[in-house]
């Protein structure tokens, strides 16, 4: 009888665990359009060496998926180096209709710089309230009209199927103590 009370109640567990082990990444898209602030130089050098926003760079001007309810919201960004000291920064953070979404920086790579036009890229992630961190990929361009864009999306995968196998495990369990519960009484 003690078998049956312990398989009984691992299938419970595995029942009532599988909704707390769901993911759910990220799926969308964020841009911003506007002027930064400075380009940065550093030692005498012509080719900028990272970026300084204002507030006229400082707003989602495109949102989509998940991240659709921040169209519109002021984007605070802060100022980074085109090298990988960036790595571990958060570029931004938001709240929009009580959620916060970030992007904490995790590489970049370096394109063509100039004083007049420039690209900047690289890989993140998006942390958003409600929502598992999900790998995004970031760019940053600057042309000598002074029209500056930023844009990231998430590179998210499908949902792990977990939480189904778990709860399918914990169900045959629990139909197999079940059977050995009725087995067992009508036996005796």
């Amino acid at each position: 009888m003690t078998i049956l009370k312990n398989i009984f109640a691992l299938g419970a567990v595995l029942v009532a665990s599988a909704s707390i082990a769901s993911a759910t990444p990220i799926n969308g898209s964020v841009g911003f359009f506007g002027v930064s602030d400075t380009l940065v130089y550093a030692g005498g050098s012509t080719t900028p060496t990272g970026v300084t926003f204002g507030s006229a760079f400082s707003g989602i001007d495109i949102a989509t998926g998940d991240l659709s309810s921040f169209d519109g919201s002021a984007v605070p960004f802060e100022s980074f180096n085109f090298n990988s000291s960036v790595d571990g920064t958060t570029l931004y953070v938001t709240t929009s209709g009580g959620e916060t979404l970030s992007l904490l920086v995790n590489s970049i790579t370096v394109g063509s710089l100039s004083s007049t036009n420039g690209t900047v890229s690289g890989t993140g992630v998006f942390n958003l309230t409600g929502y598992d961190p999900t790998a995004a990929n970031w760019s940053f361009s600057y042309n000598e009209e002074g029209v500056d864009t930023f844009s990231a999306a998430s590179t998210s995968v499908a949902a792990t199927p977990e939480p189904n196998s778990l709860m399918l495990l914990g169900t045959g369990l629990v139909g197999a103590a079940g059977m050995l519960f009725r087995r067992r009484s009508v036996s005796l």
